[in-house]
């Protein structure tokens, strides 16, 4: 018994030798850090009390890191199809207007009463048959590009 008691004091005084040793924390030019009991070069520093603990990423927080930005890029993968999805209704909603409003033109350059059309400096004129005949064709153009189902 006497023995065990004796091995423990001597484990404490090794132990209380190696707390209250220097150490010394260098950070190397690459970057690492490497803590030792002697000093490396003049750069090293002494540390004072415990030296900080080194976190090694365990499996777990390994699987919880890789599940949180598996969530993040399927989050990130809904708002990308949600705004291409709202694209393609507004694209389509264009399209139809352009489509209505071509239609309606026809309409009204099939009939014979003159048209006025304001033109870019906001004079107002009425368009001769040459100009109907072009602003026929285009609305044509326009009913075969934007009117496609």
């Amino acid at each position: 018994m006497k023995r065990i008691y004796l091995l423990l004091f001597c484990c404490q005084l090794f132990q209380y030798d190696i707390a209250f040793a220097e150490k010394y924390k260098t950070i190397t030019n690459d970057g690492k850090i490497i803590y030792t009991d002697s000093k490396i070069s003049s750069k090293s520093t002494t540390l004072k009390g415990e030296i900080e603990p080194i976190v090694l990423d365990s499996a777990a927080s390994i699987r919880a890191k890789e599940r949180k930005d598996s969530l993040l890029r399927a989050e990130q993968d809904k708002k990308e199809k949600l705004l291409a999805e709202e694209r393609k209704i507004n694209f389509e909603k264009l399209r139809k207007e352009k489509c209505d409003k071509a239609k309606n033109n026809i309409k009204i350059l099939e009939t014979d009463a003159p048209i006025l059309n304001e033109n870019a400096s906001g004079e107002k004129r009425i368009l001769n048959d040459e100009e109907r005949k072009k602003q026929h064709s285009e609305n044509i153009n326009f009913i075969k590009e934007f009117c496609k189902k």
